[in-house]
């Protein structure tokens, strides 16, 4: 799959799918304006769940090119001038059409999503150099994709050709081998990550009055039951619990009966 060894992907395989893999390239440009060499986007490639190329396009080039950065790239003079170059400006409008609705895998994300001038849902993102997994096994937070990708697959990357296209399959694969764990982990974080907030709880416990089930006590989000009495964590705040037995207006009402009835006594 890494390598693109594979025979002719059969057509349900070809479909984008939920999950897709980015990488990007960059050349060295060096603009009119200022003295310094900067960085400009210069190759996108995504790949679906099985390693089959949805997007692998150069991207033209304003400034004069100075350095194509070939050893690392894989890019060449006349790549960006080539059949397959687009603007920057048609390839991140097609680009993020692409993320809608999916899964955004890849190594070093964060730096392709600036590269790009994109962002995505972060509960929708898999940085394979920041997943716990890889994290706690290689103890840290900067493996390079060609360690990850020869110690998890097998596969050393640096004898091959570089390109976006190599390194979206490598990050691809790797996703693939912890896609279980991670299912369940982000789909956690993402009924976590539309689990209303505290105030947003305590406006719906105003709103569903005695009928709610659970009432939040502070600001830690601690909840009781009906007919449990709770201490308030807080100084001076006052705690009511709710009466199961009777509704909220005979529980006031009685209250009242009862303070009326005591000072009667007290006056007999």
């Amino acid at each position: 799959m890494i390598l693109g060894d594979f025979p002719q992907i059969p057509p349900e395989k070809a479909q984008v799918g939920r999950y897709i893999a980015l990488d990007c390239e960059v050349v060295k440009i060096k603009p009119p304006y200022t003295d310094k060499m900067e960085m400009s986007l210069a190759r996108v490639s995504v790949v679906n769940f099985h390693g089959d190329i949805i997007i692998d396009v150069f991207v033209k080039q304003v400034e004069p090119v100075e350095d194509y950065l070939t050893a690392v790239s894989g890019i060449r003079p006349g790549d960006l001038d080539g059949p397959n170059s687009v603007s920057i400006r048609d390839v991140r409008k097609k680009v993020e059409d692409l993320f809608k609705g999916r899964v955004l895998i890849g190594h070093t994300l964060s730096r392709n999503l600036k590269t790009l001038f994109l962002a995505h849902d972060h509960s929708d993102t898999v940085d394979i150099q920041t997943m716990l997994a890889i994290r706690s096994k290689y103890n840290s937070q900067e493996a390079s994709l060609r360690e990850l990708t020869r110690r998890e697959c097998g596969v050393d990357i640096e004898d091959q050709q570089r390109s976006s296209v190599l390194k979206a399959r490598a990050s691809m694969a790797i996703f693939r081998l912890y896609k279980h764990t991670l299912t369940l982990l982000y789909k956690r974080k993402r009924e976590e990550s539309n689990a209303p907030d505290r105030n947003q709880r305590q406006r719906q416990h105003k709103t569903w009055g005695d009928e709610a089930a659970l009432q939040i006590v502070d600001d830690s989000s601690k909840e009781t039951r009906k007919g449990e009495k709770v201490a308030s964590s807080r100084p001076g705040k006052r705690v009511a619990s709710a009466r199961s037995e009777v509704s909220s207006d005979d529980w006031w009402s009685q209250l009242g009966s009862q303070s009326t009835q005591g000072r009667r006594n007290q006056r007999s």
